[in-house]
């Protein structure tokens, strides 16, 4: 957006300040664009529940096997029985086990399939 102050890093460069407040305008509007989002939408915290569920065993068993292998050392027989085990067990029981809890907490599933709330 500001051409002029991108590369203002220097507390003696001329522009150095006001490269600062460019970079505070636009930190300020992503943190209430941020809060407006997360506000707005009344199922944030289970929905955020959900794509954690879904990603996270993605990210945390899936991407570090695959960088092993990828790294260019050679695994032993060994290294690749535990990983596809660790991946395939570990991996797909927090996959599994993570999104079916996330998908059960929603709203939406408790109203049309969970338990008829008594009425008083």
């Amino acid at each position: 957006m500001w051409r002029e102050t991108i590369n203002a890093l220097d507390r003696k460069d001329p522009l150095f300040w006001k490269g600062n407040f460019h970079w505070f305008i636009i930190s300020t509007l992503h943190l209430v664009a941020a809060y407006v989002v997360a506000n707005s939408i009344p199922i944030f915290s289970q929905l955020n529940g959900l794509i954690g569920a879904v990603l996270s065993p993605f990210l945390s068993f899936v991407i570090p096997v695959t960088l092993l292998f990828k790294s260019g050392l050679t695994p032993t027989r060994l290294d690749v029985v535990c990983s596809v085990v660790y991946v395939l067990a570990v991996g797909g029981y927090a996959f599994g086990a993570g999104t079916y809890a996330s998908i059960v907490s929603l709203p939406v599933w408790k109203s049309k399939f969970g338990r008829p709330t008594p009425s008083t």
